[in-house]
């Protein structure tokens, strides 16, 4: 398929399910979501540069100005309906902070010529196959400063408890088989995360899971190479 084509599907679809997303999430995962997406932000240190991929409705943006200064946010979804509903949230709740952020509505292929403090994904990798995934964690590798953060949350499989680990295989199973009839993404099934993260040099050094390992929230630092 086109990717032109992907992309204006893609949007359409998250458009018609941005009304009702934000509701979607809280009744269906009992607000796990946001609680999840927001956990490890006292462990973020205050940034001059941040880029939020895949911000959808800014629940997360909202809770990063409250807590943390950020110099300049760049803030990415593909949808204009989600970056509208962003703007407005932080215009009425926020308007102070509202001089820190660009937002754009345009995609993830677009914005790898600058560099980040902070990047975030927050239930956004999980769309994509794992050869897109890990082409992005690369250009993400290349655009993260030495010190900056690569803040992650997303589903996961849980392994030790054998009834949450049928219940995720059998909730991500509907949940893709949803979204790949309301919009068109390409993935039916989870990207090895960790896998594709220590492939491209990043390391874990926080990390805490959500209704019994089912989300996962994790900070990464680049891997450097050790000097004699």
């Amino acid at each position: 398929m086109n990717a032109n084509i992907k992309y204006v599907n893609v949007r359409k679809g998250y458009n018609r399910l941005a009304r009702v997303y934000d509701l979607l999430a809280s009744i269906f995962f009992f607000n796990r979501i946001n609680k999840s997406q927001t956990a490890l932000l006292p462990y973020v240190p205050d940034f001059e540069r941040c880029l939020i991929i895949g911000g959808g409705s800014g629940y997360f943006l909202e809770k990063l100005l409250s807590q943390k200064s950020m110099g300049r946010i760049i803030y990415i979804d593909l949808s204009d309906v989600m970056i509208e509903k962003a703007q407005r949230r932080i215009a009425e709740r926020m308007p102070l902070e509202l001089h820190r952020i660009e937002f754009r509505c345009t995609s993830f292929d677009d914005n790898w010529n600058e560099s980040f403090d902070l990047t975030v994904f927050n239930f956004f990798l999980d769309q994509f196959p794992e050869k897109v995934v890990a082409e992005i964690l690369e250009k993400c590798n290349a655009n993260l400063t030495n010190r900056g953060l690569l803040y992650i949350t997303d589903f996961a499989i849980p392994v030790s408890n054998k009834f949450f680990n049928g219940l995720s295989k059998s909730l991500l199973k509907l949940l893709y088989r949803f979204f790949k009839m309301t919009t068109a993404i390409e993935a039916d099934t989870l990207p090895d995360l960790p896998f594709l993260l220590s492939t491209n040099q990043f390391e874990c050094i926080q990390s805490v899971s959500f209704w019994h390992g089912i989300m996962v929230s994790s900070l990464y630092q680049k891997r450097h190479p050790l000097t004699s």
